[in-house]
């Protein structure tokens, strides 16, 4: 199991979602724990997303803005930035029940 090295200001959490703000900074990974994990933009800025298996993805992040991260790592690019984190602990990590498709 991934352990979370997630620094910031605890805004919510009950049994299925932990959200936090934090600033992402350059010079460190941060992760963000096993499941899935959203990150939203405080302000504008780049991320820079690792996956488990070194592949990796730059983010342009805006403000008010959902980005799916999983179980990536991530830094920022350029400057620190503030995010919003949200963790599912929910086992299957879903965010919207299921809907039938017509």
């Amino acid at each position: 199991m991934k352990k979370s090295n997630l620094k910031g200001e605890l805004q919510f959490e009950n049994d299925q979602v932990c959200v936090w703000k934090t600033l992402v900074q350059d010079d460190e990974l941060l992760t963000l724990g096993q499941g899935s994990q959203i990150v939203v933009g405080v302000q504008s800025g780049q991320i820079q997303k690792l996956s488990p298996q070194g592949e990796s993805q730059v983010l342009h992040i805006e403000p008010h803005q959902a980005y799916w991260i999983g179980d990536h790592q991530i830094r920022s690019c350029q400057r620190p930035i503030e995010v919003m984190v949200i963790e599912m602990k929910s086992p299957r990590d879903r965010l919207l029940p299921s809907m039938p498709i017509d």
